[in-house]
């Protein structure tokens, strides 16, 4: 039975943007786009082999009621582990994947180059990229959009739930055996599509970081960004740098991502904000305060809350300094509405000043 514990509520709405009441994800994500948030390490959980994959959104919240797995919307995953085996090396021939850490280490192959990714780095796997990954560090964090929406229910098929006395990130000592019959028997039904590549690590390891940092003009390269490289604009009404790690060049329109760092608003006056397009927010550092029709949630590191498209909110820094991603399900999102409203900064920190 899914669960929800209401954390606000009550509303007017704002222009053409509705207002909606806001639970607390327990153990089940909502069958339909309502806003929710889910708490560091909270919600629906499995473990497949050393890891525990978390599920943040799936089909049924992202897409708008479509039924095919593949036609909206987007996954986005919570994995948690320890050292373990390279995944296969497959490819997707419709999946759009990416890679965020937010502790320890992954290294990424794309196309046979390794690349170790720490806090704040970032990977994007589009189709027909051949890759695959591994844990390099002793307790490994990291957060994966995947687009469409859908690839969540690979993980159901080929994994066990998980349902701990103590939700810790991932048991250390409870691995469990890598099930390759499943493995086989669903790959191609969720495309994915075994290929050979070479997954050795050159002598020197696999730092990258001195690499060049934009990003592509296309949606068919896969790339990598060091933590703090790539394009960030300053937007002075909401004290934020917006700081672009996947725009609609490089999603061909189907989502966005960026990283936002705030800083404390001091006017107290803070914009509104609406979309076409669903919003997710995933708090990195510090505290971010949502404003869902004059109520509030507070993000602080690890927690997740989903906006639905036509929702009218506000985003407030009540400390010194916070930092989140900002994930939207197409071209319209708030980071790209923040981003045409900014100017060009060189920085991924705001100015003192």
């Amino acid at each position: 039975m899914t669960m929800f514990k209401t954390v606000a509520v009550a509303v007017a709405a704002f222009s053409y943007c509705s207002s909606a009441k806001v639970f607390e994800v327990t153990d089940s994500l909502p069958n339909s786009p309502i806003p929710y948030v889910v708490r560091h390490l909270e919600g629906p959980k499995v473990q497949l082999a050393d890891d525990v994959f978390r599920t943040l959104t799936d089909t049924a919240t992202t897409s708008n009621g479509s039924s095919d797995p593949v036609a909206a919307g987007f996954s986005m995953l919570l994995t948690n582990g320890k050292p373990n085996q390279i995944v296969p090396p497959h490819y997707h021939v419709h999946w759009h994947e990416t890679f965020i850490p937010m502790t320890g280490q992954v290294r990424v192959w794309a196309n046979g180059k390794p690349r170790d990714l720490g806090a704040g780095d970032f990977a994007m796997v589009p189709a027909y990229t051949r890759h695959s990954y591994q844990f390099v560090a002793q307790e490994t964090e990291f957060l994966g959009l995947i687009q469409p929406a859908g690839f969540d229910e690979f993980f159901l098929n080929v994994s066990s739930p998980w349902n701990p006395v103590y939700n810790v990130p991932f048991p250390p000592d409870q691995a469990i055996a890598f099930p390759t019959n499943a493995y086989q028997a669903v790959a191609k039904q969720f495309d994915i599509n075994v290929a050979p590549m070479n997954t050795s690590t050159p002598v020197g390891g696999a730092d990258w970081h001195e690499a060049n940092g934009t990003l592509p003009a296309d949606h068919q390269t896969a790339y990598f960004l060091a933590n703090g490289e790539g394009p960030h604009y300053w937007l002075e009404s909401v004290g934020a740098v917006i700081s672009p790690l996947a725009t609609p060049i490089q999603t061909a329109g189907n989502f966005t991502i960026s990283q936002i760092s705030m800083r404390k608003t001091l006017n107290g006056t803070h914009p509104g904000w609406c979309s076409s397009e669903h919003q997710f927010i995933y708090g990195m550092d510090g505290e971010v305060k949502v404003r869902l029709a004059g109520e509030e949630v507070r993000l602080i590191k690890g927690d997740a809350l989903f906006i639905p498209a036509n929702t009218n909110f506000t985003l407030v820094s009540s400390v010194n300094y916070n930092k989140f991603l900002l994930c939207a399900s197409g071209s319209d999102g708030i980071d790209t509405q923040m981003v045409e409203a900014g100017e060009g900064w060189p920085y991924s920190t705001p100015p003192a000043h």
